[in-house]
């Protein structure tokens, strides 16, 4: 991999029109996409509305839609369906500029040569290709496909890009439908959507979020042992929280939710708990989807895991989570409004159904007391001197015979060894062990 964060033959520009959807489909996914992997695409002018598209059916599929209607697409991967929890791999970031006004007197090629510009200022990676969708501009950056694990820090990214471009804040999520080159916007005079191909390269998923980000992982490393440091001397002997960012955070609450209700799979989840599950995986998700999509998770949720819900029941009982989730997508900036529950909390809630030989794959919803064990045992294999936390002393031998020959003399002459270790800037333990090390010395020799 370059410095630029691009595998493979050397980076060329390739400025070229897209104009079909099958265009617009191998930009997205230049690798194949695999057996049981699909994108969802979604025709809202047609019944049924929504269909996945494979591999194999793709080209047959895509060659249909040439001006359709308002088509869509996920820009990102699934197992089956368009889900957060089915999500199989990420492979792109973008962003939805609305250019508001008149679709016919708004120049288009202007605003986006703004958009590539403000890019540019801010040191980040050059898009891959722009959408123009009649009333506005998608842009897009591909990247190699990354497992469903990076969640949290996709999500962090995403944040951040749609933050500095002012872009719409509804487009946070993974699980997002973008319109389709060579379809037509309905909403804009029915004009063709068209795409502009600026380069190939996909870029490393790390490499990418450290241009982005406003701290990079080793300066996040870094800034957390300073952090830890400050806190030793004020440690309480309680255990600390997760670590980890907010969306990482809660992604790791929903994977011990979703492992919960794997194992119980024979059966269900045991009556009592089922509600309060739904209830806490709808609030765990709200923190990395955004409010739009949130209902559709819920509802899939309930259908897999509490079938004796109806969705509108399922939907009623998450109605809390739902509206705070509304709330905060319409201020971001604001107070954080979402439920917030402490490991020990979520212990307490779900313990009675977290067997034994589960325990040990759970990582967010564990006893305080086995937090800490797992941390002192973390601390424990961490090296601090290849980290660069700390250097080793080495002492060079003369100065430690000078030291214990100026103590000695100073003893001699009646001296603590608290004044000692004072006028030469020595606390008073090493002073001890000097003068512990220079008696020992004295028996080994008379012996």
């Amino acid at each position: 991999m370059g410095a630029d964060g691009i595998h493979g033959e050397k980076y060329t520009p390739a400025h070229s029109v897209l104009q079909t959807p099958s265009d617009h489909f191998q930009q997205l996914f230049r690798q194949n996409i695999g057996h049981g992997r699909t994108i969802i695409a979604w025709l809202p002018g047609r019944a049924p509305a929504w269909f996945k598209v494979n591999q194999e059916r793709a080209q047959d599929i895509l060659s249909r839609w040439v001006s359709e209607p308002d088509a869509y697409i996920t820009p990102n991967c699934f197992h089956e369906w368009r889900l957060t929890r089915l999500l199989h791999s990420l492979n792109s970031f973008y962003v939805d500029i609305d250019f508001h006004g008149n679709p016919d007197r708004v120049d288009f090629c202007r605003e986006a040569s703004n958009v590539i510009h403000k890019i540019e200022m801010l040191r980040w990676p050059e898009p891959n290709f722009l959408v123009y969708t009649g009333r506005g501009l998608h842009v897009y950056w591909l990247i190699e496909p990354t497992p469903a694990g990076a969640l949290p820090r996709w999500q962090a990214v995403q944040r951040e890009l749609v933050r500095q471009l002012e872009a719409d804040r509804q487009v946070t999520d993974c699980t997002r439908v973008l319109r389709l080159v060579g379809s037509t916007n309905s909403k804009a005079g029915n004009c063709r959507v068209s795409g502009e191909l600026l380069h190939t390269r996909q870029y490393n998923f790390d490499w990418f979020c450290d241009e982005v980000l406003p701290l990079q992982r080793a300066e996040i490393r870094d800034l957390r042992a300073a952090r830890a440091n400050k806190r030793r001397d004020d440690y309480d002997g309680k255990p600390r929280g997760v670590p980890g960012g907010i969306f990482q955070r809660w992604h790791k609450v929903y994977q011990d939710l979703l492992r919960i209700c794997d194992y119980h799979w024979f059966g269900g989840v045991r009556e009592g708990f089922r509600d309060h599950m739904l209830f806490h995986m709808a609030n765990a998700l709200s923190y990395f989807t955004v409010a739009d999509s949130l209902e559709n998770e819920i509802a899939a949720l309930a259908q897999t895991w509490v079938p004796d819900l109806s969705t509108k029941q399922a939907l009623s009982y998450c109605s809390s989570v739902i509206s705070r989730a509304k709330a905060m997508q319409l201020n971001p900036d604001g107070e954080e409004l979402r439920y917030k529950y402490k490991r020990q909390t979520l212990w307490n809630q779900f313990s009675e159904i977290v067997p034994d030989d589960l325990l040990p794959s759970l990582r967010a919803i564990i006893p305080d007391e086995l937090a800490a064990e797992r941390e002192v045992h973390r601390q424990s294999k961490r090296d601090r001197v290849t980290e660069g936390r700390y250097k080793r002393k080495t002492a060079n031998r003369s100065d430690v015979d000078k030291q214990k020959r100026t103590i000695r003399r100073l003893l001699s002459q009646g001296h603590t060894q608290a004044f000692i270790g004072e006028k030469l800037g020595m606390d008073k333990g090493r002073v001890s062990r000097l003068v512990k090390e220079m008696k020992n010395n004295a028996k080994t020799a008379k012996h």
